[in-house]
């Protein structure tokens, strides 16, 4: 009964990494069109958008490191909380790189 849970475990696990490197996958894409297209189109919104998906990417990067990881649960979680803490930190930089895009676009237009 054991061999047929861990066997389980290893498949959804297995699952869920080829799920995070598609997630990966779509939000780096994701993140490159919308910043280059606030920047050509100087829209602030656009910016934004691309500063959160590169913000998601980061986060579905350390859930993969999670899932790839197995040993050493005190150290890994120790580790895990750190790099959310961090994500957690960094999240309202979207917003300000917005406002900050926002004042050299109109700075720009008035020159």
């Amino acid at each position: 009964m054991r061999s047929a849970a861990i066997t389980n475990r290893d498949a959804l696990v297995a699952r869920g990494r080829r799920l995070e490197c598609l997630t990966i996958a779509w939000n780096s894409f994701e993140a490159a069109v919308a910043l280059l297209s606030g920047f050509v189109a100087r829209g602030v919104s656009l910016v934004g958008f691309g500063l959160d998906s590169a913000i998601e990417t980061a986060s579905a990067l350390v859930l993969l490191w999670r899932l790839s990881v197995d040993g050493a649960a005190e150290r890994r979680e120790r580790a895990e909380h750190r790099a959310h803490q961090i994500l957690l930190t960094v999240s309202p930089f979207p917003a300000h790189g917005c406002a900050i895009f926002a004042i050299l676009l109109a700075t720009l237009n008035r020159v």
